[in-house]
């Protein structure tokens, strides 16, 4: 199913797009709601304001991204991995993680 660039809105319901490509496609405000989206590969977007409600995020993997100003609340984060992220201005429950890194690294040399 096509618009043919005509800026109409398409609507898919109850539909298989598996394996589709888009590229150089505007999908802003679209919505994505009870879909599988497994195994997905997301690259070169923008996606900000972009919003996760109830979405199964794990063995995720996100490499160079910018998550400047994002928010993660009631999150389940058990097993997650931070390597080489730059983490000024990071919190934790109102706590900077660089103090909190910092308070661990004084700890392990005690």
């Amino acid at each position: 199913m096509s618009d043919k660039g005509s800026g109409e809105a398409l609507w898919f319901d109850d539909r298989s797009l598996r394996g589709a490509c888009f590229t150089r496609v505007r999908l802003d405000g679209a919505r994505f709601g009870d879909s599988h989206l497994k195994e997905a590969v997301v690259d070169d977007v923008n996606a900000q304001g972009m919003q996760f409600h109830n979405v199964d995020l794990s063995h995720v993997d996100f490499t160079n991204v910018t998550l400047a100003g994002a928010v993660i609340k009631n999150a389940g984060l058990s097993g997650l991995t931070i390597r080489d992220a730059n983490l000024s201005g990071a919190t934790i429950d109102g706590i900077p993680v660089t103090d909190m890194i910092a308070a661990w690294h004084k700890a392990q040399s005690a």
